[in-house]
């Protein structure tokens, strides 16, 4: 449907409204569900924004950080009484627990396989998912928490399922062939039919694309569709919002000399044209700068997505990384638009169950690994992994042919005991890991009127946080009885190792308290409808590649270094983006290469 509308000037603005519909089974019409999804600028949004823009920038509130507790409802007496909840997750003294063994702790059993894989996270189960459907069964995979799963693991609170860490996966790129064999595998993908390029493209399946309304935004006190902040915005705002729409539009087209994209995902098949890896040379805030985008509102809504790939900001992330973000996604579906997304009450948690499944019985969870040492014995190089099992309390040896290393890179240092080896597996300073809150909330009856049309992406303009994601939206609506909401906040700092400490030392009353805080705008009464509330805190969040990791010398290892045969890495620090997509990546392409050197070692004995 096309309208028209009058601005205070007299001229006509053209808003087109676009509603699709497709027949229903008893012969009448039923809404598409799906909406737009929070990488992609919207040209009607901005059409929209110029009907309602003024000549000044409406000043927005300042952001409530800090309310007494009883102005939310109750007292502290009455929180800790009333809410159920805690701080929840592994403890984090496994994770330093390599970082002081020294060895000479009594091996109380060993266990032999051909490969151990280190580490039971999304990049660590793919490596078992891609040996397994290959029909090589002789691995073995250890993980320091009680489930598998690392940032995607997933929980439930009173028979809800919620993520603790990512949350949707993007329709796949044609490029992203591995994602679509695993949907494949998962029953996501339910045929391959034409698109409208005439192609055969896949079918998702159509409970798992976000349901409408995706996502909103919380500005000038209340909710708005979508989450580009354009509402209110002046003329020349709007301007640099469509200028950087086009610019974005013209990456995500553009080829480079060596006939690749110029931002691909997997990133190992984007374009080596020095036009586009220069890009990574600098800031995304430099960029922007040197191309005059300067208008608050478009700065923020930029912020907010570095922090919602790579928890940083603008300053702190190169140019190619914050246009990858746009430029990189190029879903290719016979049944959804390429910018859409699936999801899962669960999250992300749902694909590394379904990858799980093929390596059940191999997957050695509550095992902190503290030791791998290259030895030598009589049929050549292998390796020695000592594990403490958090269960029995007790030290076991895994002797292996070869070893996949899935754990973040900063964490070789520790594991890799021999100087000779740890030196050929260094440690960038330019990738840091920002730590991270999340919160799961359960709310009972909260009244309609605050919630208006609730959307499955829930975002405040101005928060430090990244707003919640409604994990009960493809299941029923928040105007029903009770919703489950997501919290999520990025921690961006130059010392993420005080932030960290800062983080742990924070009591569950105050995360409570903080939260209900930075959410009251929008829902004054979230307070008194809690019913419970718990935090997980990320130490270590998703990879922030600085200026320089991505394409640099000094930056993130090529993908053919493997410095010690026998010995590789699956982790999405070896991409520097921390999605889903590279972390099966790296894990098949370490799958690869300890299998072809374990069945190589057979072969020669």
């Amino acid at each position: 449907f096309t309208t028209t509308k009058k601005n205070g000037n007299g001229s006509v603005c053209s808003v087109e409204l676009n509603v699709n519909r497709s027949e229903g089974k008893s012969g009448g019409f039923k809404e598409n569900r799906r909406s737009i999804s929070r990488r992609r600028f919207v040209v009607d949004s901005l059409a929209a924004g110029v009907c309602g823009a003024t000549s000044a920038l409406v000043t927005l509130p300042p952001l409530l950080r800090s309310i007494p507790i009883s102005s939310l409802g109750f007292s502290e007496y009455d929180l800790r009484n009333r809410i159920q909840g805690g701080i929840v997750g592994a403890p984090a003294l496994r994770g330093h627990l390599p970082r002081t063994f020294q060895g000479g702790e009594r091996i109380h059993n060993s266990i032999r396989t051909g490969i151990a894989i280190i580490g039971g996270g999304a990049a660590g189960l793919s490596t078992g998912w891609e040996l397994s459907r290959k029909g090589f069964n002789d691995y073995l995979i250890l993980e320091l928490d009680s489930m598998v799963g690392g940032n995607s693991i997933g929980g439930s609170i009173q028979g809800l399922r919620h993520p603790w860490g990512a949350h949707y996966l993007p329709i796949p790129n044609k490029e992203s062939f591995l994602v679509r064999e695993l949907l494949s595998d998962l029953g996501e993908i339910k045929n391959y039919g034409e698109n409208e390029r005439r192609e055969s493209a896949p079918i998702f399946k159509e409970e798992s694309l976000v349901a409408a309304p995706a996502e909103r935004l919380f500005h000038y006190g209340r909710w708005h569709p979508g989450i580009v902040p354009t509402f209110g915005e002046s003329a020349g705002a709007l301007d640099q919002h469509r200028r950087f729409h086009d610019a974005m539009e013209e990456f995500t087209s553009a080829q480079g000399s060596d006939g690749r994209p110029a931002f691909a995902i997997p990133i190992e098949h984007s374009s080596s044209d020095e036009r586009f890896t220069t890009l990574d040379t600098y800031s995304f805030s430099d960029w922007l700068r040197t191309n005059k985008y300067s208008t608050p509102s478009l700065l923020w809504y930029l912020n907010y997505c570095c922090k919602d790939d790579y928890g940083a900001t603008i300053d702190q992330v190169s140019a190619w990384a914050g246009i990858h973000y746009f430029a990189g996604r190029r879903g290719w579906s016979g049944n959804a638009e390429n910018s859409e997304l699936l999801t899962w009450p669960n999250g992300n948690q749902y694909l590394v169950e379904g990858l799980a499944k093929f390596s059940s019985q191999r997957i050695l969870s509550d095992a902190v690994v503290l030791q791998v040492k290259e030895i030598q014995n009589g049929t050549g190089g292998s390796f020695s992994i000592i594990f403490y099992n958090c269960r029995t309390s007790e030290c076991t040896e895994v002797l292996a042919h070869s070893v996949v290393l899935a754990t973040p890179i900063h964490t070789h240092r520790y594991l890799l005991k021999d100087d000779s080896v740890r030196g050929a597996y260094y440690d960038s300073p330019l990738l840091l890991h920002h730590p991270w809150m999340v919160a799961n909330m359960l709310v009972e009856g909260m009244p309609e009127g605050e919630w208006g049309e609730s959307a499955w992406d829930n975002v405040l303009f101005g928060s430090d946080s990244l707003g919640y994601v409604n994990a009960t939206h493809q299941l029923h609506s928040l105007k029903e009885e009770r919703s489950l909401l997501t919290y999520y906040l990025p921690c961006p700092t130059m010392d993420p190792s005080q932030k960290r400490a800062q983080l742990l030392t924070t009591p569950w009353v105050e995360w409570v308290k903080m939260v209900c805080a930075d959410l009251h705008r929008p829902h004054p009464s979230l307070y008194s409808h809690l019913s419970h509330f718990d935090v997980w805190l990320w130490g270590h969040g998703m990879a922030a590649p600085a200026p320089g990791y991505l394409w640099g010398q000094n930056g993130r290892p090529r993908d053919a270094e493997t410095p010690v045969p026998g010995l590789y890495r699956a982790h999405t620090d070896l991409s520097g983006i921390s999605i889903f997509e590279e972390a099966q990546y790296r894990g098949v392409r370490a799958a690869q290469q300890a299998r072809a050197w374990v069945e190589g070692r057979v072969r020669s004995v």
